[in-house]
């Protein structure tokens, strides 16, 4: 994951150094807790994710990209920051010392869950490079994403997960209109864009598809009728998956309709999975 984070911070210092040129605008689509398997493209037969499907068709697929860590906090904060967790502190989601005391073999090492205000993170400096940044959805490292260098927060807080998809969502501060939160996020993110010129640095950062496991109950029927070879049967988790799909077409759609399509860099990635 390491080179992958190189990677990125690579493309973004280019973008810094050509300011004064024609910036494309760049979405960061962050997936929580999706499997590498969990999507068409990579050998699913039950879910399905054409959005996702066409996008990785159009573009490059790294099969050696991996999460730099195996749970959300200390992934989102290296891939944010671009260093490893020792640099940054974030090792883990809460306390680091788990299980029982009398049974650990080694101290646990000590762990933060806000991250520093002394590092750099990416919308900072893009947005001295000029860019309008906005992040969508979960963020998981600090109270608030506008302290780190978004100009517009749509739903992030130090929450790791939503205590529901269905309004009012409990711990997500979002107001919505009674839809689900994956597509209340998106419509808010929709919103923000209809006000936003380019160049802009969109992190769509959905809550989806962590737990709870909460179906969107009009796409779970046809999952509970489909077969699949490779053993994947979860039709609520399915449901999610599609929604999420859909969401992002979303947003697809209105980069084509805006004529922005064609100046947009879109890396997909989650933050770790099955």
């Amino acid at each position: 994951m390491q080179k992958v984070i190189f990677s990125i911070y690579c493309f973004f210092t280019l973008s810094l150094i050509s300011a004064q040129q024609n910036q494309p605008n760049i979405i960061l689509i962050n997936i929580d807790d999706m499997g590498w398997r969990d999507v068409g493209f990579m050998g699913s037969d039950y879910y399905e994710t054409p959005t996702i499907d066409s996008l990785a068709k159009a573009g490059m697929i790294f099969t050696q990209g991996y999460a730099s860590a195996a749970n959300c906090a200390p992934s989102r904060a290296s891939m944010m920051t671009g260093l490893w967790s020792p640099r940054h502190g974030v090792y883990t989601v809460a306390t680091s010392e788990r299980g029982k005391s009398k049974d650990r073999k080694i101290i646990p090492t000590p762990n933060t869950t806000t991250i520093s205000s002394k590092h750099e993170l990416i919308p900072k400096s893009l947005r001295r490079a000029g860019y309008r940044t906005i992040h969508a959805g979960k963020w998981h490292l600090s109270d608030s994403p506008l302290d780190f260098g978004f100009d517009v927060n749509i739903g992030g807080g130090q929450n790791g997960h939503p205590s529901s998809y269905y309004p009012p969502y409990g711990n997500v501060e979002l107001e919505g209109d009674g839809s689900y939160l994956t597509d209340a996020i998106m419509a808010k993110t929709l919103e923000a864009l209809s006000q936003t010129q380019s160049p802009f640095f969109l992190y769509y950062s959905p809550y989806a598809v962590h737990t709870p496991i909460q179906p969107v109950h009009s796409l779970v029927d046809k999952y509970q009728h489909k077969s699949s070879k490779i053993g994947q049967e979860n039709a609520d988790y399915a449901s999610m998956v599609e929604n999420l799909d859909r969401n992002i077409g979303l947003l697809f759609h209105n980069l084509k309709t805006n004529h922005q399509l064609e100046n947009t860099l879109i890396i997909f990635v989650s933050d770790n999975g099955g």
